[in-house]
């Protein structure tokens, strides 16, 4: 890009009063274009045909409204540029093919906050440093980390619950509510200068690079299972495990229970500490309902808690062992008892009764009929 084609440009349509004289642009080749930001005025030179102008409005397009004016600047016989604004949908229109040529300069507005149509990562940390700002929002300013700790689980079984609905369209929503609560973290932190989303993005971006040398190094792979065992064993590198224990202890306590006991079996597998097959795990299952049905009879209100939770940490095993992740089964069942209730009650509902009034020897025969 030349100075000279856009400060003539940019003169040219300020002496036409198409814009007021801008006092500093950002001056780009239509070759090599990408939007950094939209409050800046931007000048982009060597927009020389048709087919640029095309990806050009593509890429404008992400950002700014369809109806959004640009100004075309073509250099006339005189050496002097005419300035013709356009919709930015029309750039790429065939009646404005004229108008492209070897010095023509286009000229972009600056577009705020308020007038994007479409918003980017910048955007939107954009808005929550001012609702955070003085003078923002009193309930966003208030938040920390521990506040935000309930959305944030709460927008993450949003989203996997329109994963479950096959849901898109909320798949969307949920996705941007729960970036929403990573930006919030990372301001927060922002403001305490640790460190920022920028921070965030670096270090995963070098996590994803280090642990993949097999396509950012040399590293040869024969498949997903030695991706995994080299991922595994980047990981206790890059976090200094040197002990089956210290990979026991990285499994974090906040997880559900399901997931964080299949995790833990997972991990003491892979020394050989586990089952031969999901079958070899049954008569522990057994074993473990027996000392259940033991402590009851003894009413023994701690053994009984602790006797439950080794039945369902062997139940887990089984689960894991069949290949089947216990999270999943779990949640399957339960929605299917919660469907069969529905119908149930419906059943009862449509022939005149109420579940109240009933005994559970005929909410049983119901429910048999349901089953059926």
């Amino acid at each position: 890009p030349a100075p000279g084609f856009a400060e003539s440009a940019v003169c040219a349509a300020a002496n036409c009063g198409h814009i007021a004289p801008w006092s500093g642009y950002d001056i780009r080749s239509a070759h090599s274009f990408n939007i950094i930001g939209t409050d800046f005025p931007v000048v982009i030179e060597e927009t020389d045909n048709l087919l640029i102008a095309g990806e050009i409005k593509l890429r404008l397009s992400e950002y700014y409204p369809d109806e959004s004016d640009v100004f075309v600047c073509t250099m006339n016989n005189c050496g002097e540029y005419d300035v013709n604004c356009l919709p930015l949908h029309r750039m790429d229109h065939p009646e404005a093919e004229k108008l492209y040529g070897a010095a023509t300069v286009v000229l972009v507005p600056p577009c705020g906050l308020l007038q994007r149509t479409r918003h980017g990562i910048d955007g939107l940390l954009e808005v929550m440093h001012r609702l955070r700002a003085p003078g923002g929002c009193p309930w966003d300013a208030e938040q920390t980390h521990e506040s935000l700790r309930s959305s944030l689980l709460e927008e993450t079984y949003e989203v996997l619950d329109a994963l479950d609905s096959n849901d898109m369209t909320a798949l969307e929503e949920e996705l941007g509510d729960l970036l929403l609560q990573i930006v919030f973290h990372s301001v927060i932190e922002e403001e305490c200068s640790d460190f920022t989303l920028r921070d965030v993005t670096t270090g995963i971006t070098n996590k994803l690079i280090y642990r993949h040398p097999h396509v950012f190094g040399s590293v040869h792979v024969d498949g997903t299972n030695d991706v995994l065992a080299n991922w595994e064993k980047l990981k206790q590198k890059e976090k200094h495990q040197q002990t089956v224990a210290d990979t026991l202890r990285a499994v974090p306590k906040a997880f559900p229970a399901l997931m964080r006991s299949c995790k833990i079996q997972k991990r003491a597998a892979r020394v050989g500490f586990d089952w031969d097959t999901a079958a070899d795990t049954l008569p522990k299952v057994h074993e473990e309902a027996d000392e259940v049905l033991d402590a009851l009879k003894k009413g023994d209100a701690p053994a009984i808690t602790e006797e439950i939770g080794d039945l369902l940490f062997a139940c887990v095993n089984a689960a894991r062992k069949a290949g089947v992740d216990p999270e999943l089964a779990l949640a399957a069942a339960t929605q299917k008892f919660t469907n069969r209730f529905i119908k149930m009650e419906e059943l009862i509902l449509s022939e005149g009764g109420c579940l109240s009034d009933m005994t559970l020897e005929q909410m049983d025969s119901y429910w048999d009929r349901i089953k059926k």
